[in-house]
């Protein structure tokens, strides 16, 4: 199932309140076999086997720990064994 950079973005932008028209002028849409990716910034839009996953930053606080760490989460579809 492809999903194809106008729906990525539109899903992007959902989840990240970022403006449509930044996301499509700034954004990096890469498509190769079954897996589609949308980066933009530290933000990644991952489309594979018909789950559709986010890579985001969590920003700690910056005076305890100035380490920048990263969380996926599965927005849509996908079963367990990654259908």
């Amino acid at each position: 199932m492809k999903l194809g950079k106008r729906k990525m973005v539109t899903i992007f932008a959902q989840e990240t309140g970022l403006p449509k028209e930044h996301i499509r002028i700034y954004g990096k849409y890469e498509c190769f076999g079954n897996k589609e990716r949308l980066q933009l910034g530290a933000h990644t839009l991952v489309a594979y086997e018909g789950a559709v996953t986010i890579l985001e930053p969590v920003y700690g606080s910056f005076e305890d720990d100035k380490e920048i760490t990263y969380r996926s989460r599965i927005i849509r579809g996908g079963d367990e064994d990654g259908r």
